[in-house]
């Protein structure tokens, strides 16, 4: 359910079906106390919306698997690129470990970092430009995912 779009065409409905569904969420059988965190939700929503924040927020994790999906159907088709079965080991391998809790929003440049010291000090040498590469354009397709399916709302990580 696109939360902007229904609140944009009809927002009077899209509350009141907000309420029943929050309602029945968080087992509140008050219709009035499920009304009242409907509005406030609403408002959070909107003001996100307005603010071009991201409307839902997911989990690197839930988004990584999106990618990966992604370059998987393409692979079967016969349409997708070779190093695409690079990029899901790499994604697999090394990402979801180490950012798969995080939201996809909240990684930045720091923590990007901090993974690039463990990855190092796990090797035991610098990884070769090739390799570093791969990890950068599998990253991408993460962050080029979430924008895609507007968890994100722009492509603001200025990590690489």
């Amino acid at each position: 359910m696109c939360i902007a779009a229904n609140v944009v065409v009809d927002g009077r409905l899209h509350l009141a079906l907000m309420a029943k569904r929050l309602g029945s969420r968080l087992g509140k059988k008050d219709l009035n106390e499920a009304k009242e965190i409907a509005r406030d939700t609403y408002l959070e929503y909107k003001f996100r919306h307005k603010n071009d924040l991201p409307v839902i927020t997911k989990k690197f994790s839930d988004v990584a698997r999106l990618a990966i999906g992604d370059m998987r159907k393409q692979l079967d088709a016969g349409l997708g690129k070779k190093v695409y079965a690079e990029y899901i080991m790499c994604i697999e391998r090394y990402r979801i470990p180490d950012f798969g809790s995080q939201y996809v929003t909240s990684v930045d440049y720091e923590k990007v970092q901090s993974f690039y010291e463990w990855r190092r000090s796990k090797m035991g040498r610098e990884p070769k430009a090739s390799y570093t590469q791969h990890t950068h354009s599998a990253m991408n397709r993460v962050f080029d995912e979430a924008v895609e399916r507007a968890f994100w709302h722009t492509k603001t990580c200025q990590c690489f």
